[in-house]
């Protein structure tokens, strides 16, 4: 894009005034490396604007129904251990909803972020997702018990590294976005009360 091809200026305009970029990897390898293109164009982003290169960045691992998709996702973390990947397949309807929510709560945080530093005034653009209907349910195990159950957070769940403490954190930002704090609420739940879900024990806080 700095030479005036690739990505091209006007795209390269448009992601500038983003706060979160999602970044999708095609997995298959059908025509190119994934960890090639991948490399490719964030070096198009730092050459267009090296604030790009800073920028909050969800890596999505897509078309993983295909039957090389495991390998070259292997090949890119075995590259770049520390990012995290979000697997989807849109044939099989996998994995959208969990990229979605983790770029409400990297939009959130980067708003948070633009408070602190009111002195910039560049224009962003922002999309947001509205679930239709909740995908959980709160089960009231007993007085001060409650039970999150939901096969959508379970998966999501399943991918978080409680270890660290950022995923922990978009971990919990999600829960909120998709209104389990509400519900708990709703459902009873007070301050110290537990709140299980899937095999993590948390207490709620109001």
């Amino acid at each position: 894009a700095g030479e005036g091809k690739g990505l091209g200026h006007e795209f390269l305009r448009h992601i500038k005034r983003c706060r979160v970029l999602i970044h999708v990897i095609d997995m298959s390898g059908a025509e190119r490396n994934p960890v090639e293109d991948y490399e490719i164009i964030n070096k198009e982003l730092a050459t267009y604007d090296l604030a790009l290169e800073k920028r909050p960045q969800i890596v999505v691992a897509n078309k993983m129904d295909d039957e090389y998709a495991h390998m070259y996702l292997e090949e890119f973390k075995k590259k770049y251990p520390d990012i995290k990947v979000y697997e989807t397949s849109t044939i099989e309807h996998k994995g959208l909803d969990e990229v979605l929510y983790a770029a409400l709560a990297e939009i959130d945080k980067a708003r948070e972020v633009e408070m602190e530093t009111p002195e910039s005034t560049e224009e962003t653009v922002v999309y947001r997702y509205e679930p239709k209907k909740p995908d959980f349910k709160i089960v009231k195990l007993g007085p001060g018990r409650f039970k999150v159950d939901s096969e959508k957070i379970d998966r999501l769940f399943d991918t978080v590294d409680f270890d660290k403490e950022e995923e922990t954190y978009q971990f919990a930002m999600t829960l909120q976005k998709m209104g389990v704090d509400k519900a708990l609420y709703e459902a009873g739940a007070r301050d110290g009360d537990q709140v299980i879900v899937n095999t993590f024990i948390m207490d709620y806080k109001e």
